[in-house]
């Protein structure tokens, strides 16, 4: 064992292939962009597997592990692992060194080899790395399927609101429609300032606390300011996010738990508190809502404004139907909250195996 810098086991690529070359190249060679597979070509430019980093605009510093006899695009560095260093592992040393760090430039960041080759890493012999590679493979192995499971549940979610309700947007079943106001309540968070944010205060719900339709909380602000009984969240509200420079971003939805604390969210985002949140936590997902917040969308931010909400209008099934379909969403969120908790366990395991490898 024995500290080496990066330069010492590897060496970096560059790849000058513009996707605008390949619109008529078909074949059966994989190319590669930062968003993963392009499409298949008639060429390849490694013959053995390699690792790609995103060294220009969205997503730079990701790193890849790519198969033998393929491509990348341009605005990829090919990484080339030495003889005497696994790629695997080299690989988990690179994910480990978070190099979106070192990125420069305001409007398309990038990085580059020279930026970070002299980054440094414990090089165990060649067994030793093939033996840590192997248990991080096996942890991660075992997250992807757990995010497979959830993601199977969140599908058949959408399946069952379908089924029950059939399409909402042309209300195929016929039901009454009626402004989101006659059943929901809905207002603004809090607004802070950054003196306000404190390691010991209250939790603020915040956009990036939105993953996949679910609360996440790896991405925790608080704050020690005064803060209205309204601006505190409850079980069964739904968290959505109001305003965002990204118009995707905006509109998106997390159901709240019970929590075992006080939390409060933020000036961006928007609570609705109502009976029916089990059908309205479904409905912000589908596009018959989207489209009827478009509206929204100015020249320098996307926003739901009450006004906007004010203005939505849905089809409201029977009481019956709509309490058959909360059951069915609580049963199917108790589970998903289990494949959840089991799949932080594994990131926690494998984040702590990274540490301990790689510091």
């Amino acid at each position: 064992m024995r500290e080496v810098l990066l330069e010492d086991v590897c060496e970096a690529k560059s790849s000058n292939i513009a996707i605008k070359d390949l619109e008529n190249n078909n074949g059966e060679y994989p190319i590669f962009g930062a968003s993963g597979f392009i499409k298949n070509v008639d060429f390849y430019k490694f013959d053995k597997p390699y690792i790609a980093i995103v060294k220009d605009g969205a997503g730079v510093g990701r790193v890849m592990l790519l198969p033998a006899k393929s491509s990348i695009i341009g605005t990829m560095q090919a990484i080339i692992p030495n003889e005497d260093i696994d790629i695997n592992y080299l690989y988990n040393v690179l994910v480990s060194k978070k190099l979106a760090r070192y990125y420069t430039g305001a409007t398309i960041p990038h990085i580059y080899f020279k930026d970070y080759k002299k980054e440094k890493l414990i090089l165990y012999d060649l067994s030793e790395q093939q033996n840590i590679s192997s248990k991080l493979l096996k942890i991660s192995s075992l997250i992807s399927i757990k995010d497979k499971e959830i993601s199977k549940m969140k599908d058949l979610i959408k399946s069952q609101f379908v089924e029950m309700f059939g399409d909402v947007e042309s209300n195929s079943n016929k039901y009454k429609i009626k402004p989101i106001s006659d059943i929901a309540d809905y207002w603004n968070g809090l607004t802070y300032k950054p003196s306000d944010i404190s390691e010991s205060g209250t939790v603020v719900l915040r956009s990036s606390n939105i993953q996949n339709n679910t609360l996440d909380f790896k991405d925790i602000v608080r704050v020690n300011c005064n803060i209205s009984d309204k601006k505190y969240v409850q079980a069964n509200d739904i968290l959505m996010c109001s305003r965002n420079g990204s118009a995707k971003l905006v509109g998106k939805v997390a159901l709240i738990p019970d929590v075992d604390e006080k939390m409060a969210f933020g000036a961006f985002m928007m609570i609705v508190r109502s009976d029916y949140y089990s059908y309205l936590y479904s409905y912000f997902q589908t596009n018959a809502f989207r489209k009827q917040i478009v509206s929204g969308a100015t020249t320098t931010i996307n926003q739901i404004t009450t006004n906007i909400m004010n203005n939505v209008k849905l089809p409201i099934p029977q009481k019956d139907e709509l309490e058959k379909y909360s059951k069915f969403l609580e049963q199917i969120d108790k589970q998903k909250f289990e494949f959840e908790k089991q799949l932080k366990k594994l990131e926690e395991l494998k984040a702590s195996l990274m540490q301990e490898y790689f510091g």
